[in-house]
């Protein structure tokens, strides 16, 4: 919502003020385009699957899967002052550990995260991960 009253305020610089034409245009495209992925994101809600073999991530239309024996733990990260975020530390003998995801790991502690909460606080959801992890993990099953 935010971002559209924003994109608009970026139209009526760009109609009214002769000055403003160019940062008007600005405003509006990059909070136009805030405000078409937040009406995306409503549309085409995000959705978390356990399963026995892993977890699966549908957000913004777009699925990916991960196997539980990929994964090494999930941990609570905080991605603002007053949002928590799933982080997904991967196993070092998975297939993609690179330089990048080995610099990732080692600056903020995790190389992925899950893109939201599904209502749940992030520790509880943590939690819920680590317990399905440890059920059908390499450890598991």
């Amino acid at each position: 919502m935010a971002s559209a009253i924003f994109a608009l305020g970026g139209a009526l610089i760009f109609a009214v003020a002769p000055g403003g034409r160019v940062g008007g245009l600005v405003v509006f495209l990059f909070f136009g385009a805030c405000a078409a992925v937040a009406i995306l994101q409503l549309v085409l809600r995000s959705q978390l699957t356990l399963t026995a073999d892993g977890f699966t991530v549908r957000s913004l239309g777009r699925q990916g899967t991960r196997r539980w024996q990929d994964v090494e733990s999930f941990v609570v990260v905080r991605a603002s002052a007053f949002t928590s975020i799933v982080g997904i530390r991967l196993l070092a003998t998975q297939g993609g550990d690179t330089s990048l995801t080995r610099a990732a790991r080692n600056v903020f502690g995790y190389q992925g995260a899950l893109p939201e909460t599904y209502g749940m606080k992030a520790s509880d959801l943590a939690a819920l991960m680590n317990e399905w992890l440890s059920r059908y993990g390499s450890g598991g099953s």
